[in-house]
Order: structure tokens, then C-alpha cells, then sequence
């Protein structure tokens, strides 16, 4: 394991520290050179006591019943077929105890092809430590050699030393394991003594390997001395009763207690503000260069429409018709095209939209893309600045000059 996940075992966060299975009696935590590991890092030697046990038996039991002058025979190969379903069972209840002692909980078909997640309860999780006892003594009593190795093709040497180093494997530290964690999921991370834990931190010259379980601060909560567990499963609240619970959630009590609320739909949005938070300067950009983009061409339409116009402003001018007058007639020529523009583009984002939020509902679980009043608002703005700036600029510059110039411009 790397140095950075491990974490000392302290007392300084009773409540969170997780449950642990000593491999000695009179252990309550690890002195100097010694170590708990979380029971998921001895997963996969559980896994080959596994494999182990399930062969051991078939063998054992194929030898008592046939000679090695009957061996492989149809009646041989038959007789294995019907131990190993008779033995499928009891590997099923091998493979759920090691699940409960990893996370809490096991995976279960329910009949039906789906996979149901049970949680341990207090003697699910007796037992499977049982199991787990037994199989390190008949471990520790095993000679794994050559012979063992051919037969059974694993390992099941146990871990009792433990070596930990850096990424680069340049400095490395060993420790005696003395016992594990267990039914957490959430620990991820051995834990050393205060000692060895700084130790760690000096040589490798940084101190971010707590992990959460043992962040801490000074509060006034004391954990109750029959604590026991860590969550509660309930069914999907009602509206009243989700809003109800979502705001105690932000409360803390006077002893300094809190609690935490986690449903199917916070999670989906953790996961969908997960992605707006790396999406959100990209759609920015975009949505900038095509706001740009369309006000360049919004602005030269109607510039070039009125520049073409030059005679007809002089022809007005000579008649009589003031700055002011041949600036509202322009005017409501842009406005009237500005409009035009306006309410296409709402139609066209409300398409867009509608189209890009389902397909993203389907991936995400939720509409992201939100074409409101502030969207419309926007829109309206860019489309009327545009508009007067087009139509201002170029009738200012030829109201300027004299009819008989605007007419001969042509």
C-alpha cells in the first residue's frame, strides 16, 4: 500500500473509528511497528482460502473414494460434478461472509436475475468473523511449498508482515499485523501508531495522509458508549418529509450533533453539478463567440442596408425632412428587423434546448440547459443594442453631409 492512505489510530474521534478485529487477545491498539488493516486489503488472501477450502474438500474426499487406478474416469469426473454442486452452497456462504466483513453488507440474486443488497446483522457479522478466525489458523498451520502450489495453484500464506512504501519504492517501512477492520466500506486505509504514522510523515515529508475517518475537531458531542451504527435505511419520503429532513440536515445541535441525508436524487445532482462545474466554461465560451458572431452579422445587415440608402437620405434631406426624422424612419426599420431576429432566435434556442435536455436527461437524469425570462431578457438586450448601433452609425455619418452629397455618392 502507498503511504498516503494511511491514518493514525487515535482516540481523538471515538464515535467514527471504525470496528476492529484483533488477532491476539489484550490488543486494543497498535504499539510501534505493529498495524490494522482495513479487511478489504485481505480480501484477495480470503478469496484463495476460498478457492483453497472449496478444492481441499473435492480432493480429500475423491481420494477417499477412488484409487488412483480409477481416477479420471467418467464416473470419476461425475462424482466431482456432484461434489461441487453440493459444495456451491457453502461457497456462496463463504464469498457472503467475506463481503459482510469488507463492507457491511453482501449482494444476493433475489431469484429473479436482479442483485439485492442485504446488510449484516450483529450475528451475520459474529459469524463471519468466526470464519475468518478459523480459516487464519488452518492458514498459519499450512506449509506452502512447491507441492501445495502445484496441487491447489494459490497462495494462502497469511499476511502477518506488512510492507508499506512510497510510489517510487525508494524508502519502505514493515509492520506486524495485528488485527483488521471490518463491515465499513468507507475505511479505506491502514492504521499505525501515532509513532510510526509521523514517522511516515518525516521521511516522505508531508502530512496529508489522514484520511476521514480520523479528521477531527474540538466539539461537545460524547459518543454513546452502546454506539453502534453509523446509518440508518429507510424507504423514499414524501415531498414534506424529504424538505423536512433535507433541512434538519443543516442543523447542529447544542452537543454539537448532526446529521447527514443522502436519497437516489442527491445523488444524481452530485453527479450532474459534478459535470456543470467542468461543462460550465465551455458552454460560456460557446455561448459568447455565438453571441458575438451573431451580432457581427445582425450589425452588418442592417450597416450595409442603410449605407445602400445613401440617395434616398439626401433625397429626404432636400425635401425638407430634418436629422431627426430620417433617424426615426431608420429606426423603425432596425427595430422591425431587430424583432424579426428576436423572435426567431427564441424559437430556435426553445428547439434547441428542448432537444439537448432530453438527450442529456436520458445520460444524466436531469435537464441542464434552462431557457428562461433572464435567456429571453439577454437576447432582447443584444438584439436592441445592436439594432441602434447599426442604424445610428452610418445614418449620423450621412445626415452630416450635405443632400446634393449623399445624392452624387452614387
Amino acid at each position: 500500500e502507498n503511504v498516503y492512505s494511511v491514518a493514525p489510530f487515535t482516540d481523538r474521534v471515538p464515535v467514527t473509528r471504525p470496528a476492529v478485529h484483533f488477532l491476539s487477545d489484550g490488543k486494543t491498539a497498535p504499539a510501534q511497528g505493529e498495524i490494522i488493516l482495513p479487511f478489504d486489503m485481505l480480501r484477495s488472501w480470503a478469496g484463495n482460502m476460498q478457492n483453497y477450502k472449496y478444492n481441499d474438500a473435492i480432493e480429500k474426499q475423491l481420494a477417499e473414494e477412488f484409487t488412483p487406478e480409477n481416477m479420471y474416469t467418467e464416473e470419476y469426473y461425475a462424482r466431482r460434478a456432484a461434489l461441487e454442486e453440493a459444495l456451491n452452497e457453502e461457497s456462496r456462504q463463504w464469498d457472503r461472509n467475506i463481503q459482510i466483513l469488507c463492507n457491511g453488507s453482501y449482494l444476493e440474486d433475489d431469484g429473479s436475475g436482479n442483485w439485492v443488497q442485504y446488510y449484516a446483522d450483529d450475528a451475520m457479522t459474529a459469524a463471519a468473523l468466526d470464519m475468518i478466525e478459523d480459516w487464519i489458523a488452518e492458514a498459519q498451520s499450512i506449509t506452502v511449498d512447491e507441492a501445495f502450489l502445484q496441487t491447489y495453484y494459490t497462495d494462502v500464506t497469511f499476511p502477518s508482515t506488512i510492507v508499506l512504501s512510497a510510489d517510487d519504492g525508494a524508502e519502505t517501512f514493515s509492520y506486524t499485523l495485528i488485527g483488521f477492520t471490518y463491515a465499513d466500506e468507507f475505511v479505506n486505509g491502514p492504521f499505525l501508531s501515532q509513532a510510526d504514522y509521523d514517522a511516515i510523515s518525516d521521511a516522505f515529508g508531508y502530512d496529508y495522509g489522514v484520511n476521514n475517518i480520523t479528521n477531527a475537531y474540538d466539539t461537545k458531542y460524547v459518543a454513546p458508549a452502546d454506539a453502534r451504527y453509523n446509518g440508518i435505511l429507510m424507504p423514499f419520503p414524501d415531498s414534506g418529509a424529504m424538505r423536512a429532513l433535507v433541512d434538519g440536515s443543516k442543523v447542529v445541535a447544542e452537543d454539537d450533533s448532526f446529521y447527514t441525508f443522502v436519497s437516489p436524487i442527491a445523488t444524481a445532482m452530485q453527479k450532474v453539478n459534478y459535470f456543470l462545474e467542468n461543462a460550465e466554461p465551455i458552454f460560456l465560451w460557446v455561448g459568447v463567440v455565438m453571441a458575438v458572431f451573431s451580432m457581427l452579422l445582425l450589425f452588418n445587415f442592417i450597416s450595409v442596408s442603410i449605407s445602400n440608402k445613401k440617395k434616398e437620405i439626401g433625397i429626404l434631406r432636400a425635401v425638407g425632412a430634418r436629422s431627426a426624422d430620417v433617424f426615426k424612419i431608420f429606426f423603425s426599420e432596425s427595430a422591425i428587423i431587430g424583432a424579426i431576429c428576436f423572435v426567431l432566435a427564441m424559437v430556435a434556442s426553445f428547439v434547441i434546448s428542448g432537444v439537448l435536455n432530453n438527450t442529456v436527461a436520458g445520460m444524466l437524469g436531469a435537464s441542464i440547459f434552462v431557457f428562461g425570462p433572464l435567456s429571453w431578457l439577454v437576447m432582447l438586450g443584444i438584439a436592441l443594442l445592436t439594432s441602434f448601433i447599426a442604424t445610428f452609425l452610418p445614418v449620423y455619418a450621412i445626415a452630416k453631409k450635405r443632400p446634393v452629397e449623399s445624392i452624387r455618392a452614387l
